[in-house]
């Protein structure tokens, strides 16, 4: 003889079946939604945690003259591994000029100068310049001119020799300027004639601009006009 359930019974039952509806119901989500789903739920922190690596933490600048320490202290390919290992634990160290600059040093010192004038052009673009493009100091555009004239690119070479040469004319870029003039210049030109074009070619020229005239409303000054504009102010 079967005995009546009881509400009680009859109510945890329908629980029961709800909550596996549920859990049914959750399996047949699409794979998207039931990852966000455990994203939300903190499982990303799981999911992008390295196993066996340990984190270096932020790039502060005891850590990076630690490094820099560490890869002066070494040469050969170990100081190209060590720069290689630091910018893989830092990409942000990507934006530090010396950086490349010391890889460029080590790329040269072993005979890869087509690498190394890559890198001494990545440190100069990092490293704050003037309106010719160079640097305070010329140490970082003589060494690319110099590594782009050893690896074969003579045009480029020569260009930045000229570009150094408008802010440095020591004798070290002067005997670099006169070797590149006896080895590739073309024409009859001597070799005064030959830099001072080579400085007019490479050098930002001065723009068109007007003034206010006199007699006149404007006056129109040419880049070669041969003036010499002075400003000055007054609190009257």
């Amino acid at each position: 003889m079967n005995r009546p359930v009881s509400l009680r019974t009859a109510a945890c039952v329908v629980m029961v079946l709800a909550l596996a509806a549920c859990r049914n119901a959750d399996l047949l989500k699409p794979e998207s939604e039931r990852a966000a789903a455990a994203t939300s739920d903190g499982a990303d922190e799981r999911a992008f945690t390295r196993i066996g690596e340990e984190d270096p933490g932020p790039l502060t600048s005891e850590v990076a003259y630690d490094w820099f320490d560490r890869i002066g202290e070494a040469g050969g390919q170990e100081r190209l591994g060590l720069i290689d290992e630091f910018l893989e634990a830092f990409p942000e160290a990507g934006r530090i000029a010396v950086v490349h600059e010391m890889q460029a040093e080590a790329l040269a010192a072993e005979q890869r100068l087509g690498e190394a004038s890559e890198a001494y052009e990545r440190a100069l673009v990092l490293t704050r310049t003037d309106i010719t493009g160079m640097p305070l100091s010329t140490e970082l555009p003589l060494q690319l001119a110099r590594t782009r004239l050893s690896s074969g690119a003579v045009d480029s070479g020569i260009d930045w020799l000229l570009r150094t040469s408008i802010a440095d004319q020591s004798d070290g870029v002067m005997l670099a300027l006169q070797w590149a003039y006896a080895t590739h210049a073309s024409g009859d030109d001597p070799f005064d004639g030959w830099w001072y074009n080579g400085i007019a070619d490479v050098a930002p020229g001065a723009p068109t601009f007007r003034l206010p005239g006199l007699l006149t409303e404007d006056v129109g000054v040419a880049p070669d006009a041969g003036l010499t504009l002075v400003n000055f102010w007054s609190p009257t």
